[in-house]
């Protein structure tokens, strides 16, 4: 089981984020983890149009971080008996904050209440993007509405059907880790999916290629035993990763689904009715094991529950101190 020691929680002073930090704190206590909570407070503009400049930019943001801290105070003070909480408010860009706060301090587990999104269809907004494609610790973010255990949760894999590396094993085996460990705390239905496609197969069909239809037909055929048999190793491979007493207790169900990651997992998402996906995601090309880049970003945007997003060992963030 993964454990987490120094965990960060980011506090919204407009959202309702209680159930998300109820569950920071809930990880804090049963990890003896540290637990620090944070907001930022974006830098207030002067309003050059007012007529009458009613407060000044200092006053105001004195202000905003003032009434911060008195929430913060106020949603920390019942767990304030269990375990040890430090809040802090900065202003600036707030992903910028967040993640320079994660380097200072080494934080190992970034949570927060998910923005919403400017579409209609999507659920996360543009810090919780930055913070999915920039932080270097994994990021969980929490859906409003979900305030009860999650009932399922999909780890969604990717690795190339017909190769591995080592940077992919470990990454996917961050995804199972996770992923069973939370089944098992939340007494959840755990699912492990996977999206396959015969990417070739649309080109072999062109009369260039001199392939008949049952020459195809068994390309496509030979694509989909190797995803079978990876998925099947992976699943051996990860009873070992979680532990036979967490495996046996989850009972984890596969789904080998065919079509491209970007359409796949969301609608496999939707047919399960997943509260939470695990995944990994980062913008870089070449590496065989996680969801690269567009492909990440477009599940991200298309899917309706909470995630907790991972990255591969080794990840460093654009973004210093």
């Amino acid at each position: 089981m993964k454990r987490f020691r120094n965990i960060l929680f980011v506090h919204q002073l407009t959202v309702e984020d209680t159930p998300a930090f109820e569950r920071a704190a809930v990880l804090a206590e049963e990890n003896a983890a540290r637990l620090k909570v944070i907001e930022v407070i974006e830098e207030v503009e002067p309003d050059i149009g007012a007529p009458v400049p009613v407060l000044s930019t200092e006053v105001l943001r004195n202000t905003l971080i003032e009434e911060s801290r008195e929430q913060m105070e106020e949603l920390v003070a019942p767990r304030r008996r269990k375990i040890d909480i430090d809040i802090e408010v900065f202003t600036g860009t707030p992903f910028l904050e967040i993640i320079r706060e994660v380097l200072r301090n080494r934080h190992d587990l970034v949570i927060k209440a998910a923005d919403k999104g400017g579409l209609v269809t999507r659920v996360f907004g543009s810090t919780d993007m930055h913070l999915l494609r920039k932080c270097p610790c994994p990021v969980w973010l929490h859906k409003h509405g979900h305030d009860k255990p999650y009932h399922r949760i999909l780890a969604a894999m990717d690795f190339d059907e017909f190769s591995g590396t080592e940077r992919e094993s470990t990454l996917n085996r961050d995804i199972i880790d996770l992923a069973a460990s939370l089944a098992q705390r939340e007494h959840s239905e755990l699912y492990v999916g996977h999206a396959w496609y015969p990417r070739s197969a649309e080109l072999l069909k062109t009369r260039a290629s001199g392939l008949t239809e049952g020459e195809i037909n068994e390309y496509v055929e030979e694509t989909l035993t190797c995803n079978e048999r990876r998925l099947n190793e992976l699943m051996t491979r990860a009873e070992t990763w979680a532990g036979k007493d967490v495996w046996r207790e989850v009972k984890p169900q596969t789904r080998l689904v065919k079509g491209r990651a970007r359409r796949a997992i969301p609608q496999l998402a939707e047919e399960l009715q997943v509260e939470l996906i695990v995944m990994g995601t980062i913008r870089h090309a070449g590496i065989a094991g996680i969801l690269i880049g567009n492909t990440a970003e477009t599940i991200l945007n298309r899917i309706d529950c909470s995630v907790l997003a991972t990255k591969p060992e080794g990840f460093v963030t654009p973004v210093t101190l």
